[in-house]
């Protein structure tokens, strides 16, 4: 069949092919009106600065996911969330006493804690994650250091870890992912909790 043959006088498919054509136009046009907010929702992570720094946290690229949380704690939609994970990132998969910028770089952790914990007074991974730098990292060089002690920042986080939040579990298991912290009291009972979770 000749390219001719396949072609009407006006240049257009025959009815049944264009028929078909437009069927499917129409099909993915209502395809992408349908899922348009999914498509805006879901934005691949190299968009999605939150979404990229997670990824990078993932695969313990902690200064490319510093850089991406620090761009995520700009957007109030994931503040608490963006800031305790820009925390975790800044560890750099160190354990506190050995932060490689010393009480400098723990004092820029805990500000990014004090900002989810201002966002979200009872967030169980910001909590948890500061009684881990306060008692690893203040106790453990046997600095002085300001209140609450890490045994109180542990109570005020057990009502949340308590609960059967998504989000909690996953800020717990970035903490036993991604914070070295080998003798502390908090991590212990962090992986204690954890393990029992999992057996439920």
């Amino acid at each position: 069949m000749t390219r001719d043959e396949t072609m009407n006088v006006s240049g257009e498919p025959p009815e049944p092919d264009r028929m078909r054509i437009d069927a499917q136009v129409h099909d993915r046009a209502r395809m992408y009106v349908a899922n348009r907010d999914l498509t805006i929702n879901t934005a691949p992570a190299a968009e999605d600065p939150f979404l990229q720094g997670v990824t990078y946290l993932q695969r313990k690229q902690y200064s490319l996911a510093t850089t991406a949380l620090e761009l995520a704690t700009r957007d109030p939609r994931n503040s608490a969330r963006a800031h305790f994970l820009l925390a975790v990132a800044l560890l750099d998969g160190r354990r506190p006493r050995l932060h490689q910028n010393g009480r400098r770089g723990i004092k820029r952790i805990e500000r990014e804690l004090e900002q989810a914990l201002s966002r979200s007074p009872d967030h169980a991974g910001a909590l948890l994650l500061w009684a881990i730098i306060k008692e690893d990292y203040y106790q453990g060089n046997h600095y002085d250091f300001s209140p609450p002690p890490p045994g109180e920042l542990l109570s005020s986080a057990l009502g949340a870890l308590d609960a059967a939040d998504e989000a909690n579990d996953e800020d717990v298991a970035a903490i036993l992912t991604h914070v070295e912290a080998g003798g502390s009291s908090v991590r212990r009972f962090l992986e204690e909790h954890f393990q029992r979770k999992k057996e439920q």
